[in-house]
């Protein structure tokens, strides 16, 4: 039954509840499910087991309940007449204690017609007690003895029958049980301890293994956090090891990556004081810097009030992140300041660095051949053999004299030149990867991405640079149906790791300096003669100042020496390069990626390289990808060649570059 009854009210009883069950287990028979104020009427069950659960959710404090069980044995109710005393026996059976004037098994026998005073056949005399303990006495009517209960002095335990009856021959059932000492190192009795007050904006409940045993564990609920210990336990003296924690109102401090250096400022005293003081949401990030409340008129010896220890990676309410990257090679996204709002989240927007796109340490444009550009990317495909005339070998690197080889039996040929736009992603020109006439690119596993080589020397000079698998190749879908859309991705498998030597550029913007520009720079590999091996080249990166011409001068020049391209539509840029002599052999150049730097709108072209060199704020883009040009052996003076415009498929680069 139950006696009390003071949980959450819900029509279904969803929210907080007591079930009983008619069994021991989880699966026996439902009884009933009850919650609110209403006492249930008498529950009764089939056995003596009763399988009680009782679910809080730890929203809403009340009372809880209490819950008695009464066991329904042979003496409930009592089968003895005229007021007589049922008692049990050993065996679950009973007898009857009559009162004076009444006898039988279950004192039905009336004696008032005897004038006899009644014997003594019903009496026990006191029974022996137990060394190093003792009994509790039960009488019946008339004080006499009818049972007796035995304990054992602390630390002793009782071996035997705890209790022992008078029998209607005047003897005691059973014998005298014994007192046993407990072999424990502990000989002190346990005290219970008070209960605790109830957690505001939580609860506790008894913990789980390995704890256990005595110890209760604290929760909070939704944007509280425990302050203090979330575990206590009661000692054997009474007292609980640890003050109870407090739920307090707090944010999680939000996940960053190893690039972001944070700066914590704990939030000023008159902001937990004066809670009109308090700046709101989308006003903080903008006043917290030049935040200066109002003196209020306090004593000023009086000590600020300590916050509350809170678990590691938790900041009380209007606390404030800072945020900036650790490297100078890397830009911050997001909010530089972060601020612990009331409602438990942070305001502003998440934090992270990316790499820093575009920038150069050592550009000039009196000296280029000293410029290396960080981004320039060299594409080796492999090949099942190397080519075995001489002539082939001008258009190749014999990589498999273990220049950078990682396969040996393999050889690697540098394709072409790609532009690091990700630390994943690399820009090229699509036929370099790409089989026109097959309608598919190459296996990623067939080529290569190498970085950091401006300059391809012996192998001890070659041991910081990047080789980069190719986990996929993605190529434009016009490419295989028109020339004009001469582009592909490269999603490396590998992530570059960024140095002042490998970084990314940036990409055009839809209204950038490559319309109103006339000049650009053009970085390829060139090939080199090979002193040691005169059957192989070296290549070295090589930068040139080049004219962004009209297209339609491009496609009559390259009519005039009979070459009809047809592909110069608003996709195609012409690039004219001029080498600074003529009449001597042409070397042999893979095809490159042009670049610019951007103008801001504080910058002009004519502001934007001082005498010669980059200003501090200039940021290079990627402006073309090399797809054809006109070559002969007898270098001219100009040099016509197709690029890729780049801007024109932004879009679909930084679609597929993520």
């Amino acid at each position: 039954m139950f006696p009390m009854l003071s949980l959450e009210a819900d029509h279904n009883c969803h929210y907080d509840y007591v079930e009983v069950r008619d069994g021991a287990s989880l699966s026996s028979p439902v009884i009933g499910r009850f919650c609110g104020e209403q006492v249930p009427p008498l529950l009764k069950s089939s056995g003596n087991m009763l399988h009680i659960l009782f679910v809080s959710d730890g929203y809403n404090n009340f009372n809880g309940f209490v819950f008695t069980f009464q066991g329904n044995s042979v003496c409930s109710p009592s089968p003895c007449l005229h007021h007589g005393t049922c008692i049990m026996d050993p065996l679950h059976s009973f007898h009857c204690v009559c009162v004076a004037g009444y006898t039988g098994h279950r004192c039905e026998k009336s004696e008032s017609f005897s004038t006899a005073p009644i014997t003594g056949t019903q009496a026990c005399e006191p029974p022996e007690e137990p060394a190093n303990g003792h009994f509790l006495p039960v009488y019946g009517v008339e004080n006499q003895l009818i049972s007796v209960n035995y304990l054992c002095h602390p630390p002793y335990k009782l071996i035997g029958s705890q209790q022992r009856i008078c029998l209607t021959n005047a003897t005691w059932s059973g014998s005298v049980p014994t007192c046993v000492k407990v072999n424990r190192k502990d000989k002190v009795s346990r005290r219970r301890c008070a209960p605790l007050p109830k957690v505001p904006n939580g609860y506790y409940k008894p913990a789980a293994a390995p704890a256990g045993g005595d110890t209760i564990e604290f929760f909070c609920k939704n944007s509280y956090i425990l302050s203090g210990n979330h575990l206590s336990t009661c000692l054997l003296n009474g007292s609980w090891n640890s003050r109870p924690p407090q739920c307090v109102r707090a944010c999680q401090e939000p996940k960053v990556s190893d690039l972001v250096k944070q700066t914590v400022v704990k939030p000023h005293p008159l902001l937990r004081e004066r809670p009109d003081l308090r700046p709101r949401h989308e006003l903080y990030d903008f006043l917290a810097p030049n935040f200066n409340p109002l003196t209020l008129d306090k004593q000023p010896e009086r000590e600020e009030a300590a916050l509350e220890e809170l678990s590691r990676g938790f900041h009380h309410l209007y606390t404030s992140i800072e945020y900036k990257c650790a490297s100078p090679l890397y830009q911050h996204n997001g909010s530089p300041r972060r601020t612990c709002l009331k409602t438990g989240r942070w305001s502003g927007r998440h934090v992270s660095c990316s790499p820093v796109c575009g920038k150069v340490s050592n550009f000039s444009a009196q000296n280029l051949t000293e410029t290396h550009w960080p981004w320039h990317a060299a594409v080796y495909i492999r090949s099942p053999s190397a080519p075995g005339d001489n002539a082939q070998r001008d258009h190749v690197l014999a990589f498999s004299d273990k220049q950078g080889a990682t396969e040996e039996s393999a050889f690697w040929y540098l394709a072409c030149s790609g532009a690091l736009v990700t630390q994943r992603a690399v820009v090229v020109a699509a036929h370099c990867v790409a089989e026109q006439d097959k309608q598919h690119p190459l296996n990623p596993a067939h080529v290569k991405v190498v970085l950091g080589r401006q300059y391809q020397t012996s192998q001890d000079q070659t041991k910081d640079l990047q080789r980069l698998r190719v986990s996929n190749i993605l190529v434009h879908p016009n490419y295989y149906s028109s020339l004009d859309s001469d582009l592909a991705v490269l999603k490396l498998l590998d992530k570059a790791k960024i140095s002042e030597n490998v970084l990314p550029v940036c990409l055009p913007k839809m209204q950038g300096g490559e319309i109103t520009a006339q000049e650009a720079y053009v970085a390829n590999w060139m090939a080199v003669y090979h002193h040691e091996h005169p059957t192989h080249y070296l290549y070295q990166g090589e930068t040139e100042l080049v004219e962004l011409g009209d297209v339609t001068h491009c496609e009559r020049q390259l009519a005039q020496r009979g070459i009809h391209t047809g592909v110069f539509t608003d996709n195609v840029m012409c690039v004219i390069r001029k080498p600074a002599g003529a009449d001597i052999p042409c070397p042999t150049v893979i095809s490159g990626i042009t670049t610019i730097p951007s103008v801001s709108p504080s910058q002009t072209p004519a502001t934007r390289l001082t005498n010669n060199h980059q200003a501090p704020s200039t940021v290079w883009e990627l402006l073309g990808l090399e797809s054809f040009s006109y070559e002969q052996r007898t270098c001219h003076p100009e040099t016509y060649t197709g690029q890729t415009r780049v801007v024109n498929f932004r879009d679909w680069i930084e679609e597929n570059m993520k």
